[in-house]
């Protein structure tokens, strides 16, 4: 793709995460983490960030806290939903936001943030864990639209994780048939939400 990456806006990359089926029933920690791999890879002199995590769970709560302070061994559980707090340093704003815009921190009884992506990265692969309405092998579409490296999640179904079977060495997606199109034409968010609604409709 020949969009300029100085063109892409994180509101961009939002909206074309949002496109994936059921991204917020048992992706948004993947969602959360792909945006953070994506300010770190292309806005990092101009964004920061914290991974937000809403729990109405406090024994999850209090066990990621405990993660968090080192004050375990056990390994970070889910949480209710996931989201980021991102600082923009040229304008002095932050917000906080999931891929579907804002996200609305009063809703959870409790709240973890943090910055360490091992700790989100540990949480996303307790696959048992989270909500079976996300179907990881979009995962490697993700990655492949954003340009980042998602390599390190686990990408096996909840039965697969529950029955140890091995890993996948590289999660497929859906086979893109592209058209012939003139990609410089086309604005990156225009570009990939085709992408994501052929992925809806497959």
């Amino acid at each position: 793709m020949s969009v300029e990456i100085s063109t892409v806006t994180f509101e961009d990359v939002q909206k074309s995460i949002a496109q994936v089926p059921n991204i917020n029933w048992g992706g948004c920690g993947i969602a959360a983490l792909a945006m953070a791999r994506w300010i770190k890879k292309n806005k990092e002199d101009r964004m920061g960030y914290l991974f937000v995590m809403g729990h109405n769970d406090v024994e999850s709560f209090k066990l990621n806290s405990e993660v968090l302070a080192n004050a375990t061994k056990l390994e970070p559980t889910s949480a209710s939903h996931i989201g980021l707090i991102v600082y923009d340093y040229m304008t002095e704003t932050q917000k906080i936001v999931d891929c579907d815009s804002t996200y609305n921190m009063l809703a959870y009884d409790y709240v973890n943030t943090f910055h360490d992506e091992k700790v989100l990265l540990k949480a996303i692969n307790r696959i048992d864990r989270w909500n079976t309405g996300f179907e990881r092998k979009h995962v490697a579409t993700i990655a492949e639209v954003l340009g980042i490296d998602l390599s390190d999640i686990d990408c096996r179904s909840t039965k697969e994780y529950c029955n140890n079977e091995k890993r996948p060495e590289s999660p497929k997606d859906v086979q893109w048939k592209e058209d012939k199109v003139d990609k410089q034409t086309m604005s990156f968010h225009a570009y990939y939400l085709r992408k994501f609604l052929r992925l809806i409709k497959s």
